[in-house]
């Protein structure tokens, strides 16, 4: 319901989809309307709405019906299927019983899901992913690779003036509520950058509002602006502003944020645990760090801020790179893995 990588690595391949000529919609709560709609605006792809129980009447029509969250894979299994139609799908984002904490029933149910039927077709963004559900899970799924919507998030001149004229501006999304993001620790090596270096840095934050559940808890005894909750275009313009983004979280399934800000060409810092390897080159298109080290992400930050030479270079060798990661090849993949020959012949 609100902006996030999963929801726009659907939108961004379904997209993709259509315009091979695919009748590609979502569905999605009705409850989750009003956010969805402010997330999204402007939409091309046609939206269905309803309740869970929706889903089962309106698959008949469909020859497959994707799950992108372990909480919806569920929804799939009252589903009737004629000469294996619908095909039953999961895209998995990311190992998600790692998004609660262990022994819990949503780390259970996040467990179960990914084998919940037999028939069911899953497929990951990242080699990582794909292990994970192996080994944790028992589950296999295909390999459809990383994207990013290399139209919408390229270089742009800068609104502003360039470094060395302004500050070196760092940007990093803080999600006060997701452990996994690390927000503490995120806000207290920004908080020792604005203390080292004062005015030579510009501290941005988003990806949350200052009333936000959590927010409060957080270390903020330093100078930072925060621009909030953004939505897809706005977070093109916003990272095509920066200089350096950070990544701290204890893991990424594949990191998209940081995709998108190489995209843009910022110098990116992102987890060495995690699908981030799929696309990131340590020391040639980022710096690749051990984030449960906090001396070792420091070392990364403070590296970018003083080493002009470097944090250029990684910058110019991330945009080359990035755009091989288009998003018409996953789409493609995906509709390989739900009909291909080896689907057809299962069913």
């Amino acid at each position: 319901s609100t902006p996030g990588g999963g929801g726009n690595v659907v939108i961004d391949e379904a997209t993709a989809m259509r315009e091979m000529g695919v009748d590609v919609r979502i569905f999605n709560l009705t409850i989750h309307r009003h956010e969805f709609e402010q997330a999204y605006p402007s939409l091309e792809i046609p939206i269905v709405y309803g309740q869970e129980e929706d889903l089962c009447k309106l698959a008949s029509e469909y020859d497959a019906v994707i799950a992108t969250h372990n909480s919806s894979v569920e929804w799939l299994a009252p589903i009737p299927l004629q000469g294996g139609r619908p095909v039953r799908g999961y895209y998995v984002q990311g190992f998600e019983p790692y998004m609660y904490p262990p022994k819990t029933r949503s780390y259970q149910r996040a467990l179960e899901s990914y084998s919940l039927f037999p028939d069911l077709v899953s497929f990951a963004k990242t080699e990582w992913t794909r292990q994970e559900v192996r080994k944790k899970a028992g589950a296999e799924s295909k390999l459809v690779g990383v994207s990013v919507n290399t139209d919408l998030f390229r270089p742009r001149s800068r609104l502003g003036a360039e470094w060395p004229d302004r500050s070196v501006r760092v940007a990093a999304m803080i999600r006060p509520n997701a452990p996994y993001r690390r927000p503490k620790r995120t806000m207290e090596l920004l908080r020792r950058a604005f203390c080292r270096y004062d005015t030579g840095v510009d501290i941005v934050l988003f990806g949350t509002s200052s009333d936000a559940s959590g927010f409060a808890e957080l270390p903020t005894d330093f100078t930072w602006n925060l621009v909030g909750m953004l939505e897809q275009r706005q977070v093109a313009r916003f990272l095509n502003e920066v200089d350096i983004f950070v990544d701290f979280s204890s893991h990424q399934a594949m990191g998209l944020t940081a995709l998108e800000a190489m995209a843009c060409g910022a110098a990116v810092i992102v987890p060495k645990r995690g699908g981030t390897i799929s696309f990131a080159r340590h020391e040639q298109n980022s710096l690749v760090v051990d984030t449960s080290s906090s001396r070792a992400c420091w070392r990364a930050l403070r590296r970018l801020i003083e080493d002009h030479k470097l944090r250029l270079r990684l910058q110019r060798n991330a945009i080359v790179d990035v755009v091989d990661f288009f998003p018409e090849r996953p789409a493609f993949n995906i509709l390989n893995a739900l009909f291909g020959p080896e689907e057809r012949q299962a069913s």
